[in-house]
């Protein structure tokens, strides 16, 4: 009888990044849930360094898909309010800027077995932005 409700074991990696406009410096944070929506780990950190907004979210779709990994999180999906960041994984141009980082996301992926990247809206990803939002507003900074 399917009852709609995922597998016990099924984790998923949401994530999301903020942007200090002035400087440029990424908050990042992540929340790993089992399907009873569970919390399993989290992570708000800080990424000392300028970037886009796509070259960021492509960098902490890497980084917490590392975080999955190092502490062996078995995680079946990744979501993520970045269109952009899956569409790029899925076409991988070889030529493009962060094609280097978007491979390493492609290992990851693979390392983590059977995932999906799923598109999620802004509503459904608030926690992984407050983590991001927490991080970058660690850190005293000023305009």
């Amino acid at each position: 009888m399917a009852t709609g409700l995922l597998e016990p074991s099924h984790l998923e990696l949401n994530l999301d990044v903020a942007i200090n406009e002035c400087d440029g410096k990424v908050g990042e944070g992540a929340v790993i849930c089992d399907s009873f929506g569970q919390v399993c780990g989290a992570e708000a950190i800080i990424v000392w360094d300028s970037f886009d907004p796509f070259s960021a979210e492509c960098i902490v779709i890497m980084e917490d898909t590392n975080f999955s990994l190092q502490f062996e999180f078995s995680v079946s999906e990744v979501e993520s309010d970045s269109k952009n960041a899956f569409l790029a994984i899925l076409s991988h141009d070889h030529l493009s800027v962060e094609s280097p980082i978007i491979s390493d996301i492609i290992v990851n992926y693979c390392l983590l077995g059977n995932i999906a990247c799923n598109f999620i809206s802004y509503s459904r990803n608030v926690v992984a932005h407050n983590l991001a939002c927490f991080a970058l507003n660690s850190v005293s900074s000023s305009c």
